[in-house]
């Protein structure tokens, strides 16, 4: 059984290397805005939840905060029953 070819980079059954990695980031084009889809959105919510940065994204250069919503009066102490 022979593998047919249905990507434009590597061949198949081998796993990439560097330089096809390097190929297909270059082949890649943003398609969305982690500003608009993401963070706006969640920052929107901050009447009503706490919006709480807890990282940050580096990736080609730009920088994604990571975002997390906690419930106003979230008491970090309280225990689940058993």
């Amino acid at each position: 059984m022979t593998l047919q070819r249905f990507h434009p980079i590597g061949i198949p059954g081998q796993p990439w290397g560097p330089a096809e990695k390097a190929q297909w980031l270059a082949m890649q084009r943003r398609r969305r805005s982690h500003a608009d889809e993401v963070v706006a959105p969640v920052r929107a919510l901050a009447d009503a939840w706490d919006v709480l940065e807890y990282g940050m994204l580096d990736y080609a250069g730009e920088r994604y905060p990571l975002l997390a919503l906690r419930s106003r009066g979230w008491d970090a102490t309280a225990t689940v029953p058993a």
